[in-house]
């Protein structure tokens, strides 16, 4: 699972948002700016005879601006993506989702970083039954790097949401430590699992972003 996050500027600008619908799916493109948090994680646990492994995609953005019929507002946003296989239960889950009321801080300087919060998760809406779950999250981030300009365009999916990023950042490389943890529905009945269990793969901390971010969601 490729991992993906999204921190968008539009340097003091108005916020270029949309949202449309279509037939069972919506589309909604965002402007974000300011600070942003992006950690991915994979846990493999030789276990039975094969083992069970775990990859969590996170991303936080501090201010998203979202335009609606009402008017345009701003908010946090922290965004979810994790696959869980497990060769002992044959259990092969995907799902995604995010909330608007993270609590994120990023340092002045990017030297660190933390985000908390309670996301609810899901599959595929296409593929039933749609199983759902709450992912329980906390990440420290500290900078290992000096500051650079990086340009993304990245696409990430789970469940079933497709998140595209589109944008330039200033950034710091980082190392995400922390938990992130879910009742899953497992075939064998409903367990409590630790997704992450070690440090992250990849991480960064940025701010001054400019671009776009689009969610594409199911909604059947």
């Amino acid at each position: 699972m490729k991992g993906t996050v999204v921190r968008l500027l539009a340097v003091g600008l108005l916020s270029l948002a949309a949202r449309t619908a279509q037939a069972g799916v919506s589309v909604e493109v965002d402007t974000a700016k300011d600070k942003s948090l992006l950690a991915s994680f994979d846990t493999f646990t030789s276990s039975c005879s094969g083992g069970i492994d775990s990859a969590v995609d996170v991303q936080w953005n501090s201010s998203l601006f979202r335009s609606s019929s009402t008017g345009t507002t701003s908010q946090a946003v922290v965004i979810v993506s994790l696959r869980y296989v497990n060769t002992c239960t044959g259990d092969s889950l995907m799902m995604s989702g995010f909330s608007l009321t993270p609590n994120g801080t990023v340092a002045t300087d990017l030297s660190k970083g933390h985000v908390d919060a309670v996301v609810p998760v899901s599959t595929d809406p296409d593929f039933s039954p749609i199983m759902t779950a709450t992912v329980n999250l906390s990440l420290d981030f500290t900078a290992t790097g000096p500051l650079a300009t990086i340009r993304n365009n990245d696409t990430s999916r789970g469940g079933g949401v497709i998140t595209i990023d589109r944008f330039s950042t200033s950034s710091r490389p980082a190392t995400a430590t922390g938990s992130a943890n879910a009742t899953l529905p497992l075939s064998t009945g409903a367990k409590f699992v630790n997704l992450i269990g070690s440090s992250s793969l990849s991480a960064s901390i940025g701010k001054d972003a400019s671009g776009s971010v689009t969610i594409i969601k199911k909604t059947k």
